[in-house]
């Protein structure tokens, strides 16, 4: 009953289809709550982000208090593999970004006629 069914149909149902509707009623809620969780992680990390940006606006991060990020503060919600895979990605898309910006650079030192 609690899923969202009449007492007519859920009693017109076997309990092999009640079975299903549960099975399938439990991986809807664990997708939504895996959403939910990805939001939150997706929020706090852009909430880092623009701390970051405000405090460098500001002087910068003093060398007495080092910087803490979202992990520290939220070690639960991002668990050690994750926050390897993180960092792989994050280092993958540093690296195009290098080679792309080099790429670019030496574009408009050919284009101003100076060496490649």
């Amino acid at each position: 009953m609690e899923l969202g069914y009449s007492p007519e149909a859920f009693w017109g149902y076997s309990i092999a289809e009640i079975t299903d509707l549960m099975a399938a009623y439990q991986k809807r809620e664990e997708r939504r709550q895996k959403e939910k969780l990805e939001e939150i992680k997706n929020l706090a990390i852009a909430l880092q982000v623009q701390a970051l940006q405000i405090g460098q606006a500001f002087g910068g991060i003093d060398k007495a208090h080092p910087l803490l990020t979202v992990e520290d503060y939220y070690p639960k919600l991002f668990p050690k593999s994750e926050k390897e895979k993180y960092q792989k990605q994050l280092d993958e898309r540093n690296a195009r970004l290098r080679a792309a910006a080099a790429e670019h650079n030496a574009r408009i030192r050919e284009a101003q006629g100076g060496e490649p």
